[in-house]
């Protein structure tokens, strides 16, 4: 039976406001790549995500929206995103605008997601992705749009594949799906527009 305890979790304190400071900040992470920012206004929920992750869906997801949470339907997250956003949470994760993987061990392939079309490239999913560590610094290096030079990152539990999944998302650009990685607060953007130039480990 679906968890309907979730419910009593409460959401966003000031709706109007708070929404629109996170979806400043999104904007922001997806605009600087590798930039990691912080969404102090985040509610906290034991609902087995980042509380990043929490706000960019209570902000970003509504009736409209389509949430894929690691296949599950019925559990204490999707009972909560439906009551709070009104998503319809969906078992196939290509039917998904917006894709939760709760933590980079069990991570699945880009290319399960929805990449949009030529015609409507912004219909592709977002895919969250919880990390272990999120830190400026590290073996993986970014460069492209909204990148000076490039940026070393540190995204800690990837597994080794996923350097090779988003150089084959790249490839399909303008179509291909966005990613953000969260870890507790914190959250970095990673718009399909991005080289990936260093192997994860």
């Amino acid at each position: 039976m679906p968890d309907t305890t979730a419910v009593s979790h409460p959401g966003l304190a000031d709706p109007v406001g708070q929404s629109q400071e996170i979806f400043r900040t999104v904007l922001a992470a997806l605009a600087e790549p590798g930039r990691i920012l912080d969404l102090a206004s985040a509610p906290e929920a034991p609902l087995g995500i980042d509380v990043a992750a929490l706000a960019v869906l209570l902000t970003l997801a509504d009736g409209d929206t389509p949430v894929w949470i690691g296949g599950m339907t019925d559990n204490a997250l999707a009972a909560y995103l439906r009551f709070h956003t009104g998503a319809p949470i969906v078992s196939e994760a290509r039917a998904a605008q917006f894709a939760v993987i709760a933590e980079a061990a069990q991570y699945r392939p880009l290319s399960g997601f929805d990449p949009g079309v030529e015609d409507f490239p912004d219909r592709a999913a977002t895919v969250i992705i919880g990390a272990k560590a999120l830190a400026e610094g590290g073996d993986i290096a970014l460069r492209g749009p909204g990148i000076p030079d490039r940026r070393q990152v540190t995204i800690a539990g990837l597994p080794a594949r996923f350097a090779a999944d988003w150089a084959e998302n790249r490839a399909e650009f303008p179509c291909g799906v966005d990613v953000l990685f969260t870890c507790g607060r914190r959250i970095l953007g990673l718009p399909r527009s991005i080289i990936l130039e260093a192997p994860c480990t």
